[in-house]
């Protein structure tokens, strides 16, 4: 995640699929605890003691990498999809 500051996790357990928990942090409950948590009045931004606060529950590494992998490759099928559309509209303007 970076806003005007950047934090860079890294994990140091080989128990982490590190995949895993980038999509876990990117679950509607956990944006809504960092946007809830975010300090400061013209900018809200988040520090190292919130993202600690953040509760991940790991299943079993080889479950983690399972999930990331079936995500992953749905994200390439919409990016792959969006790509086509896009492609599809501009054309439809060629022959419009």
């Amino acid at each position: 995640m970076q806003g005007s500051d950047c934090i860079r996790v890294r994990f140091t357990d080989a128990t982490v699929y590190p995949e895993f928990v980038s999509y876990y942090l990117l679950t509607d409950a956990v944006k809504m605890k960092i946007n809830n948590s975010a300090v400061g009045s013209t900018m809200a931004s988040m520090n190292i003691d919130i993202l600690g606060d953040i509760d991940i529950i790991l299943p079993d590494y080889e479950e983690q990498k399972r999930v990331a992998l079936i995500l992953g490759t749905i994200d390439k099928k919409i990016s792959n999809n969006n790509q086509i559309n896009d492609y599809l509209a501009y054309h439809s303007l060629m022959v419009a």
